[in-house]
């Protein structure tokens, strides 16, 4: 939830400035769709920031999956 903050008001307006706590990164499923892995333990180590092994012998980065910030994922 957003904190909110009123910054001054006016007999015929209000302004509010909002501040959002940082999210978690988003994954990209579409590059988990591209790169063909599977859901699993793998994913939430790389959204920690960790690398990984998967079972194939591959090596993922985070950066491999995640979004980046600003970018948009599909809900």
């Amino acid at each position: 939830m957003p904190q909110e903050k009123i910054l001054f008001t006016h007999s015929q307006f209000k302004v509010w400035y909002f501040q959002f706590k940082e999210t978690a990164p988003k994954v990209d499923r579409h590059k988990l769709e591209a790169l063909k892995i599977q859901r699993g333990p793998w994913v939430g180590e790389l959204v920690k920031g960790r690398s990984v092994t998967l079972p194939d012998g591959r090596q993922l980065e985070p950066k491999d999956i995640i979004l980046e910030k600003g970018q948009f994922w599909d809900l």
